[in-house]
């Protein structure tokens, strides 16, 4: 949660799956508008963050996302998504451990194959020019493979969330402030 003063513009192209997500704290809006044009004026934010949005988006058209991204960020913008051959493998085994189990990958999964991870250099290529980059390796592989894989069991849904909770409160814990 943010703390007050603080106004969230929410952006993406469909907000059906969302279910019931919980507010930000202060004035939030959503805009449905696709990332490769947004309608929004140059420099419109203070700080941008796309987390787990790039791998969504077509090769050919990251490029065009992130500058897109870059545009209305006024003084900083986070980008957090996977990369590297390495996290597209573990995707891989974890889109056949769905089929081993009799489920079909979820959606999320099928486009992370479908349109492949971005490579370091490319990230760095097509932010090259736009500001000051500064990459940063987010969560492990393995952590990601062996969570999503208790996911795709019904049973253990409830223990992967708790799990999750708790990575949150350690990451949050050994954060540092800008």
């Amino acid at each position: 949660r943010l703390g007050g003063g603080w106004e969230v513009t929410a952006c993406n192209v469909d907000f059906s799956d969302y279910g019931a997500v919980e507010e930000a704290a202060g004035p939030t809006r959503r805009v449905e508008a696709d990332v490769r044009d947004l309608p929004f004026e140059d420099a419109s934010f203070d700080v941008v963050v796309a987390l787990d949005l790039i791998e969504h988006v077509p090769p050919a058209d990251r490029p065009r996302a992130l500058a897109e991204l870059a545009r209305v960020a006024r003084r900083r913008l986070v980008v957090g998504c996977p990369a590297g051959t390495e996290a597209l493998e573990a995707d891989r085994r974890l889109a056949g451990h769905y089929r081993r189990i009799g489920r079909p990958p979820p959606t999320w999964l099928e486009e992370h194959l479908d349109h492949g991870f971005p490579e370091w250099e490319d990230l760095r290529a097509a932010l090259e020019g736009l500001g000051r980059v500064t990459l940063h390796p987010s969560e492990s592989v393995a952590t990601h493979e062996r969570l999503v894989r208790l996911e795709a069991r019904p049973l253990l849904t409830t223990l992967s969330s708790m799990g999750s909770r708790m990575l949150d409160l350690v990451v949050r814990s050994r954060a540092r402030p800008l």
